[in-house]
Parts: C-alpha cells; sequence; structure tokens
C-alpha cells in the first residue's frame, strides 16, 4: 500500500462525488464536508503537479487574488465500489478503501464564465470577464504567469458581483 505524508482530512470514511476533471486530476465533492472539494491526482507524476497547483493557490490566496481558500494537501480516505468506477470515470481502478492524495479547497458555487458566454445573459458575461480580466491583472502585477486561465477556470457569483480564478496547475510565479 502506498502511503502519503500528509495530515488524513477525517477519520471516517467519505463517499466522493465526480464533478469535473483537469489535465493533471479529477475534482470531487466529499460528502462529509459540503463546503470542500478536493482535487486527486490521474497518476503518480500529477502528485508533482497538485503540489505546484496547491502552493501557487496558497499564495495568490495569501496576496488577495480572489481563489478557493486552500485547505491544504490531505491524504483522503474513502471506499470505493464497482458502481462509483462506473459511475464517476475513476482512474483509480481498484476497489476497497483508497489513500489518495488530494489538494483540498473550498468549494466554490458560481456559474462557470465558459457557460455565461454562450446564455442570453451577454452583458453578465462581458460584466463577469472584466472582473475575471482584473484579478489576473492583480496576479500578473505580484509575478504570478496565468496559463490557461480562460473562462473555464473562471466562476462567477452574482450575488456577490465576484470572479473566483481556479485550476492553477499551469501557472508559474517569479518570487
Amino acid at each position: 500500500m502506498i502511503t502519503y505524508d500528509y495530515p488524513p482530512l477525517a477519520e471516517q470514511d467519505m463517499v466522493p462525488k465526480f464533478i469535473d476533471e483537469g489535465t493533471y486530476g479529477q475534482i470531487y465533492e466529499v460528502s462529509r464536508f459540503a463546503d470542500l472539494v478536493v482535487k486527486v491526482p490521474f497518476y503518480d507524476p500529477g502528485l508533482d503537479c497538485l503540489v505546484r497547483e496547491y502552493s501557487i493557490a496558497q499564495a495568490l490566496f495569501d496576496r488577495g487574488i480572489s481563489v478557493p481558500k486552500p485547505k491544504g494537501m490531505h491524504t483522503i480516505e474513502w471506499r470505493r465500489s464497482k458502481d462509483m468506477l462506473i459511475k464517476d470515470k475513476s482512474p483509480h481502478w481498484y476497489l476497497g478503501t483508497d489513500f489518495l492524495p488530494g489538494f483540498v479547497m473550498e468549494k466554490i458555487n458560481g456559474i462557470r464564465l465558459y457557460d455565461l458566454r454562450w446564455s442570453d445573459r451577454r452583458e453578465l458575461f462581458h460584466r463577469a470577464n472584466y472582473l475575471r480580466l482584473e484579478e489576473l491583472d492583480k496576479a500578473e502585477a505580484l509575478g504570478f504567469i496565468p496559463c490557461d486561465a480562460t473562462g473555464s477556470n473562471a466562476f462567477y457569483l452574482e450575488a456577490e458581483d465576484k470572479v473566483v480564478l481556479f485550476d492553477f496547475d499551469g501557472w508559474k510565479w517569479k518570487k
């Protein structure tokens, strides 16, 4: 069994719910914590990318850029069943209890800018895109080099008139 040097997220088993996937991993909602999501790597080299993404997200958050609040790298324990492998398109092809490394962050309930672009709410899309570009400008002024910072990687929170950027696996930072 592979073990990881990250603190466990919880002591009891969790049931993951597949949400989306990125270049290096998949994103799951964790049922025990409705306000958290976890990104797990597809494969072991993806772990380095995930650790780098966590570091970038934490640095952005610490500097006031609008991103989901990082909660850290954790070892995630959950049980898998055959049904989950079919429904969730899991890259982890074994059954039983999994111990996986994961980047845990705040769950954001917003509208993807990409989805707004193709809706009948074009004015709202333009406002949200303007806010996205402002956040990217602030990040660049702090020495970050965004990569893949499209509308697919930003949520708009209409009630707050705010954009939250996410998915930093390709970003770089000139410290």
